[in-house]
């Protein structure tokens, strides 16, 4: 499957972007919304030649809330374009957008995912693990620092900037050249130091926690505390930070995007049409 190219996006961040540049008008704004949110699909689905497509969304009752209440419970109330937002009950307005959009998104043949206990960022992290296990390509776009756990050999990140020039892509050699981590002891590191964006605490401060990345790996670490003071706190975290890797079963084929007929689209989606049919259908 080395000739596959697979794009995964996080629909949380793309619905918040699409909604913020659409939002000084009154009028029409479920259909601006989906708009402006399928041409990025399209427009990055081309840049990278992938044929398979997936759009992850936050589900309604991520599992993280049950085990942690206080998940994320200083983020209530916040509109950031630049954050990855999520509330349990999907309260934030911004959502009442998602059915419209979801209608829109089978209309135009793009695969979408919303799991009720799950993240995007868990389902992201399935395509991942399936990715990185069948050797196939895969560019993810997303800017939750959280995706670095995903990158391996075959699995890369795309951070679209405000600008062209400001486009990020991100691997394994970035991760270890600019945060010295590779992407199993940044996960480590997440886990010992908490997240103060998600509400995570730490357990121990960044210099401990360095050297222990350093030494140890998650499984490690994870035996040595079991019976310290900090082994509940460990398993809690753990199960806050590390990123599901099996949310849903996948295959290549239902990512394979199927480009519907008799649509009005925007030209990007067109440009797609063309490349992924042997000839264009309109």
């Amino acid at each position: 499957m080395s000739s596959v190219s697979v794009l995964a996006l996080d629909g949380n961040w793309l619905l918040h972007r699409a909604f913020h540049a659409v939002s000084r008008y009154s009028t029409n704004l479920e259909k601006r919304i989906a708009s402006v949110l399928i041409s990025q699909i399209s427009k990055y689905a081309l840049k990278f030649k992938a044929k398979h497509i997936l759009v992850a969304f936050d589900g309604p009752k991520v599992f993280r809330y049950e085990i942690y209440p206080e998940y994320k419970a200083n983020r209530k109330g916040e509109v950031d374009t630049e954050v990855d937002i999520s509330e349990c009950t999907l309260q934030d307005p911004v959502y009442a957008n998602l059915p419209f959009l979801f209608a829109e998104l089978d209309k135009y043949g793009i695969r979408y995912l919303q799991l009720d206990k799950y993240e995007a960022d868990d389902l992201l992290a399935t395509v991942s693990a399936y990715c990185t296990s069948k050797k196939v390509q895969l560019t993810l776009v997303a800017k939750d620092k959280d995706a670095f756990q995903n990158l391996s050999p075959y699995v890369k990140i795309y951070t679209p900037g405000s600008k062209p020039e400001d486009d990020k892509i991100l691997d394994e050699a970035w991760l270890v050249a600019n945060k010295g981590y590779t992407p199993k002891q940044f996960q480590l590191l997440q886990v010992l130091t908490g997240d103060p964006i998600d509400n995570v605490k730490p357990l121990v401060d960044k210099t401990r926690a360095n050297k222990i990345v350093k030494k140890y790996t998650l499984e490690e670490v994870h035996d040595k505390l079991l019976k310290t003071e900090l082994a509940e706190s460990f398993k809690l975290n753990k199960a806050l930070v590390c990123l599901a890797t099996n949310a849903f079963e996948v295959s290549i084929d239902s990512l394979a995007f199927k480009p519907q007929k008799k649509l009005s689209k925007p030209d990007a989606y067109l440009q797609l049409v063309a490349f992924t049919s042997k000839r264009a259908l309109f």
